[in-house]
């Protein structure tokens, strides 16, 4: 991999310039060794956070379903290993981060097995059994063209017998040119735009006009893999909180905060291991405050009351990241600024830029600024200052009232 500057001849896609680390060690005049892989992998992260509109509403609780492909096409080695390989080693990448961006929020899988779509897991808030979900997709290849009517109806199904009014999400991971469906997708289209759905798909072949207007008529977005990480960079964008609906129905949430009760005398199991041959007895758990059901992880949906159970931290979090960092100002260095303000690592003569933060006024490194961005949300700059920090948030809620009321007199 070279630098911009350099006259190197351009390098096909599949031969992923990245994955040739050895090509990106070079020797400077002093005879230490250099790379340029470093500033690389940092900035490729942050493209996807920063893409955003950080002054559009948000989604705080979100309903996604991932729809995946497992035709024969799965089985093609453009990337490596395979396609196959790669989408079940990144989705547990992505599983993690989901639940990690959207604590109150549920993820299910539905998979496109020939003309059939099956449930692998239904919308669940526990990531252990999203894990299990993937392995029915390990080596499960199969003949024929997908049916994508059928996987977008079975989602939709589940999504009109949910009790709580929350905006539904369709990722389709999409490795076949072609469908093979029942009936007119079009009907399915019209149903998906009337419930207020989002469909989004990532294509791992090519552009195909179907699979585009699909995305456009339900706002969503269509992307076409490159290679593995920008295959990466496409999956972790969408864990990102989606702007909410300018016109949606208006529902209010009943929310319990559980107690933790660790009471010898009742070893019982908990009700969401309930009727698994497996369940545990155990005498501590999380009780629901309206029915007194035992749950031993949350967050969760109560199964007996229907009461969303969380703690105090998981609401916090989601909330945080309805207010994304705003992105610092790349900047060439000032001679004056010596050290990182969050590691205090001292800048060196081939630091040429810095990540200035235009609140604070403080400067930070490349691995810091990519540190804020991706997992802290937040600058340490301006934590550093008391009620800053709030400051900014407070004045970013006022920018979204009055963009909003703006919208609205338009």
């Amino acid at each position: 991999m070279e630098d911009q500057g350099d006259n190197s001849k351009d390098e096909f896609l599949w031969e992923g310039g990245i994955e040739k680390t050895w090509e990106a060690v070079r020797e400077d005049d002093e005879g230490r060794l250099r790379t340029n892989l470093l500033k690389t992998c940092l900035k490729e992260p942050r493209k996807g956070e920063t893409d955003g509109a950080p002054l559009s509403r948000l989604n705080i609780m979100r309903h996604l379903y991932l729809i995946i492909d497992c035709t024969e096409t799965v089985q093609l080695t453009d990337i490596e290993p395979s396609r196959m390989a790669c989408t079940q080693k990144l989705l547990k990448s992505f599983i993690d981060q989901y639940f990690e961006k959207n604590q109150i929020s549920k993820l299910g899988i539905i998979l496109l097995r020939g003309n059939r779509a099956v449930y692998a897991t239904r919308l669940t808030h526990l990531p252990e059994e999203l894990y299990e979900g993937l392995e029915s997709f390990n080596n499960s290849a199969f003949p024929g063209e997908p049916s994508l009517v059928n996987g977008l109806e079975l989602a939709i199904e589940h999504f009109k017998s949910l009790s709580i009014a929350v905006p539904g999400e369709i990722l389709i991971i999409m490795s076949s040119l072609s469908t093979c469906d029942p009936s007119d997708i079009n009907i399915i289209l019209e149903t998906i735009k009337e419930a207020g759905i989002r469909c989004s798909m990532i294509s791992f072949s090519a552009e195909v006009r179907l699979f585009r207007y699909l995305t456009q008529q339900t706002k969503g977005e269509f992307d076409v893999v490159l290679d593995g990480s920008h295959y990466r960079d496409l999956l972790l964008k969408h864990c990102v909180p989606t702007p909410a609906a300018l016109v949606q129905n208006q529902s209010l949430v009943v929310i319990g905060f559980p107690s933790y009760n660790d009471d010898k005398k009742a070893i019982l199991p908990c009700v969401c291991h309930t009727g698994k041959p497996d369940a545990p007895l155990t005498s501590a758990g999380y009780i629901c405050p309206r029915c007194s059901s035992k749950y031993c992880e949350i967050p969760f949906e109560c199964e007996i009351c229907g009461m969303k159970l969380m703690t105090a931290a998981n609401l916090a979090r989601s909330y945080s990241q309805l207010f994304p960092m705003k992105p610092l100002k790349e900047v060439p260095r000032s001679v004056d600024i010596k050290k990182c303000f969050a590691c205090q690592a001292s800048f060196t003569e081939k630091d040429k830029t810095v990540y200035y933060c235009e609140i604070c006024k403080r400067q930070f490194c490349h691995i810091c600024n990519t540190f804020m961005q991706n997992t802290m949300n937040m600058c340490t700059g301006c934590a550093d200052i008391p009620n800053l920090a709030w400051k900014e948030r407070i004045n970013q809620v006022q920018e979204n009232k009055t963009n909003e009321g703006g919208s609205d007199s338009k």
